[in-house]
């Protein structure tokens, strides 16, 4: 009698421990795949996060997109529209379906994407490899990636899709140094971040105008930097996301000095400047010149990243 009451206990316990494991399943991370169709080569595979949508190096545009979310909870969607060459800006499309053109010819120049309001704490970024240009900065949730007004196809993206706050690349100490340049012929290249390359190389561009921001949630540190622009001399400090020189002047930045204020003890920047004939030149320090002064030659791109003494 003692076995069996035993073994009905057993049973039970079995049968109410898997019971509470089906009825509380664990929800699955939320995720996306996305799909691209080709010049010449049509639609392509689904890609997951960590791949690249589309190609670079092929000259090979994008002509439409497929976006859509996975083991998303009910209510969340995901939406974007593309701009296409001669076309112009179309509408936006959610979870799947097409947007874009195929078989008329048209290129992909910029897309936006976006969660839906019910985004429930997930933000989309993405960074777009334009014609002429490479890749440009990160952009999130709805921003524009790519040119428009340009006639320069877009021929890649990357996407990533993060819970929390909106995401961006690793900093010190949870903070981090985003900055933008201008250059001749190609314009702004979107906001690039700790390290990342701003800027062009090999194709004679000069940047004419740059801004620098500190990411930090507690709102305390901030950043100052100065330029020497060709024929004028030294600009005045200017501060966090403040844009130094000027566009469509065909002035070039020669040299930069940057510095941060108030940053956390032990914290400080650096940066490293691709002037024309020489390449990349040393990282300065903080405060330090890097470019060129009175040589007559252009900072092409800019590099920039934060350290700990």
């Amino acid at each position: 009698m003692q076995r069996v009451s035993s073994l009905v206990m057993i049973v039970l316990t079995v049968a109410l421990v898997l019971g509470a494991a089906w009825s509380s399943p664990v929800a699955a991370e939320v995720s996306f795949r996305a799909q691209v169709h080709l010049e010449d080569l049509g639609w392509q595979g689904w890609i997951e996060p960590g791949e690249i949508l589309g190609t670079t190096g092929q000259g090979r545009r994008m002509e439409a997109i497929r976006i859509e979310l996975v083991n998303a909870p009910g209510g969340m969607e995901i939406t974007y529209r593309t701009h296409l060459g001669g076309q112009g800006w179309q509408p936006w499309v959610f979870d799947g379906q097409p947007s874009g053109s195929t078989g008329v010819g048209a290129a992909i120049e910029a897309v936006e994407i976006k969660l839906s309001d019910n985004g429930q704490g997930y933000h989309i970024r993405y960074q777009g490899h334009v014609q002429g240009i490479g890749w440009m900065g990160w952009v999130a949730d709805g921003e524009t990636s790519g040119t428009t007004g340009r006639h320069l196809r877009l021929e890649a993206l990357r996407l990533e899709l993060a819970k929390g706050d909106e995401p961006t690349a690793p900093g010190v100490k949870g903070l981090s140094v985003r900055y933008e340049t201008h250059s001749a012929g190609a314009g702004w290249t979107g906001w690039f971040e700790n390290g990342e390359i701003s800027g062009t190389m090999g194709q004679a561009l000069q940047i004419e105008a740059l801004k620098i921001e500190i990411v930090d949630p507690k709102g305390k540190t901030g950043v100052t930097y100065q330029a020497r622009l060709r024929g004028e001399g030294w600009t005045d400090w200017v501060e966090n996301g403040v844009t130094l020189g000027t566009t469509g002047e065909q002035i070039a930045l020669d040299a930069v000095r940057i510095r941060l204020i108030d940053p956390p003890k032990g914290m400080s920047v650096r940066y490293q400047a691709h002037v024309e004939g020489s390449g990349w030149m040393d990282w300065m320090p903080e405060g330090e010149i890097a470019g060129t002064i009175r040589e007559g030659r252009r900072l092409e791109a800019l590099r920039i990243e934060l350290v700990k003494n």
